[in-house]
């Protein structure tokens, strides 16, 4: 039986407070309910987590996150059923969608601060794991081209050793679509201890790698329990680094464009040998 059938069928015997609950996730036609974090939807419907959590075991499931685990499974087998005419332009409309969403949350003067924070650090860490690591080392590769001394680290073993070394004049870009990821969390925890200061490029602004970070950078790329990070979700992050990438050159032309060269004429030495 779908999740919603069942929530259905207990409707009548739930509270008013429930029903509040059992409202959202009914209407709820663009799934925000398997995105969000239960912090979130306490604040979206100004309840308390306990009631959120009691609501999900009343109707047989054991917590929040079985329930969110439920509704995403549901959405996946729909999205699974895309129609073989249709698909390309589906697909190509979710990835515009999220870049388009994930600009409409970016706040213009944190990533100015962003920009200058990365380029006033002695050295930046680019932190990510599973597919946010991907992410991080093509965020490395643009930033060295552009003369910053930068380092892409995915190994959460390595992660703490290094936030462990890192200092006020380091920054680490930590990249999670959760916000949450435990092993990254762990490591940031280390290096803010040491004075290290913090962007997180996250789609919870809630999250503790965000209340974590001096400044947060939103992208919109949904994460689903059963599917994780997909294609589009690393879009929207992709696009967050190119901006910082693309506002550094701006700001920075003449340290920008003679580490470009200079890169660029090393590779070109190499292909030619």
């Amino acid at each position: 039986m779908k999740t919603k059938s069942v929530i259905a069928d207990y409707y009548p015997n739930l509270t008013k407070t429930e029903k509040k609950i059992a409202d959202f996730i009914m209407k709820d036609f663009d799934n925000q309910f398997s995105t969000m974090t239960l912090s979130e939807l306490s604040n979206h419907l100004s309840l308390g987590e306990a009631s959120i959590v009691r609501f999900c075991q009343k109707i047989q499931f054991k917590g929040f996150q079985d329930l969110k685990f439920a509704l995403a499974l549901d959405d996946a087998q729909e999205q699974n059923a895309f129609d073989q005419d249709n698909y390309m332009d589906c697909v190509a409309s979710n990835m515009m969608n999220a870049i388009h969403e994930t600009r409409g949350m970016v706040n213009a003067e944190e990533l100015s601060r962003a920009i200058t924070l990365i380029h006033d650090s002695d050295y930046t860490y680019f932190f990510g794991v599973g597919s946010s690591a991907f992410v991080a080392e093509m965020a490395e590769e643009r930033f060295l081209r552009i003369g910053k001394r930068t380092k892409c680290i995915k190994e959460s073993h390595i992660q703490c050793a290094q936030a462990s070394i890192c200092n006020e004049h380091d920054v680490i870009v930590a990249i999670s679509l959760s916000g949450a990821t435990s092993d990254l969390l762990m490591a940031l925890r280390i290096a803010r201890t040491n004075g290290c200061r913090m962007i997180a490029i996250t789609n919870h602004e809630l999250s503790p790698i965000a209340q974590l970070s001096d400044m947060v950078l939103i992208t919109c790329g949904k994460e689903s329990p059963v599917t994780g990070g997909t294609l589009t979700a690393m879009t929207t992050q992709m696009y967050i680094v190119d901006l910082l990438c693309t506002g550094y050159s701006i700001r920075y032309p003449y340290e920008s464009k003679t580490s470009e060269q200079k890169v660029s004429s090393a590779i070109n030495e190499k292909l030619n040998q």
